[in-house]
């Protein structure tokens, strides 16, 4: 086994190692005392640093890329010697506690390997340490977290592999862009382009699953003329769409959303077939309720589906000569459908 750093040289007269933690991660994820707690319950050799005293510094970073969380974690003695694992998991908790075994191990070759039994987001004490050991030396210990290791040999069971499945974690910020039909005016299903930023809020599964909201802002282009020729007039639709969506479910490479939006554009219209043509401009506004679909491809891509009603709440009329010969006229509902590719950091 690679040992990361020699932790004699920090050990105290009483034989535990003082050591200090600087813990850098994203909303949601772990802190620097959760990652300490984590560490005392699997050996009774290290403590917390005091004010002044020489210790080893335990550096650990943790962020989202493309849907997983990596983890580094540095260590440092008193004499400025350090070195460096990486580790890939799941979620936070799962990488933490990697790198919370990796760091015990460093410090106490007899360090406990299973995962502690105790709430990682509570701060835990030597004693506390000291009764989980026990209980956990008599038992049968449980199995370390699967996850894979950069740069070092396996590490008393754990084992450099992709991690065991579970809910994958969602990015931070996505990237959009795909094509986007909606119909325009009553009778027929328009194309056109969208693209779109969103922000995922409780990403890694450490808020309840009632409330993981995902927020997006969109623009969209749509024209009535792509696919065939339009009748009666020539419509543009140019809008910026505002999105939430208030829950999820995630699962392996799937992700399901119910999401509410609003669109708010400006709809131009010309007239076609007829002797003299003129245009006009009008506002538009709708909104409506959509189910978002996104399966996950590789490399940050992910493949979105999405469907669901549009609800127009400016009616426009369109006609020719007399107000009374109508010609077109807007959707008061309509199906909205999207089918697009996602990028996610």
């Amino acid at each position: 086994m690679v040992t990361l750093v020699t932790a004699a040289a920090v050990r105290a007269d009483t034989g535990t190692t003082p050591v200090e933690v600087q813990f850098d991660g994203p909303e949601g994820c772990s802190g620097a005392n959760a990652f300490l707690g984590s560490l005392l319950l699997r050996t009774q050799r290290v403590r917390a640093a005091g004010a002044g005293e020489p210790h080893a510094t335990v550096q650990v970073r943790l962020k989202h890329v493309h849907g997983r969380v990596t983890g580094e974690l540095r260590l440092i003695d008193d004499r400025g010697g350090t070195d460096t694992r990486k580790v890939q998991g799941a979620n936070c908790d799962e990488v933490v506690q990697a790198l919370s075994l990796t760091t015990a191990l460093a410090l106490d070759p007899s360090a406990l390997l299973s995962a502690p039994p105790a709430d990682p987001s509570t701060t835990a004490t030597a004693s506390t340490a000291s009764t989980t050991g026990a209980a956990a030396t008599a038992g049968v210990p449980a199995q370390p977290p699967i996850v894979r290791m950069e740069g070092a040999q396996p590490v008393h069971g754990v084992v450099p592999t992709a991690a065991v499945p579970s809910a994958r974690s969602v990015p931070e910020f996505e990237w959009s862009a795909g094509l986007v039909g909606l119909a325009v005016l009553s009778g027929g299903l328009n194309p056109g382009l969208g693209l779109a930023a969103r922000k995922n809020f409780a990403r890694d599964g450490s808020h309840p699953t009632t409330f993981r909201p995902t927020v997006e802002l969109a623009a969209a282009y749509i024209r009535n003329d792509v696919v065939q020729s339009p009748q009666s007039a020539v419509v543009a639709l140019a809008a910026m769409g505002l999105t939430g969506c208030p829950m999820r479910a995630t699962a392996s490479l799937f992700r399901v959303q119910p999401c509410a939006f609003l669109l708010a554009g400006w709809l131009s219209a010309t007239g076609h077939q007829v002797a003299h043509v003129y245009t006009v401009d009008r506002a538009w506004l709708s909104t409506g309720l959509t189910a978002r679909a996104a399966v996950l491809i590789g490399r940050g891509f992910s493949l979105d589906l999405e469907g669901g009603i549009n609800l127009s709440l400016l009616r426009r009329r369109f006609f020719s000569t007399l107000p009374s010969n109508v010609v077109a006229d807007t959707s008061r509902a309509s199906p909205l459908v999207r089918v697009g590719l996602s990028y996610a950091r």
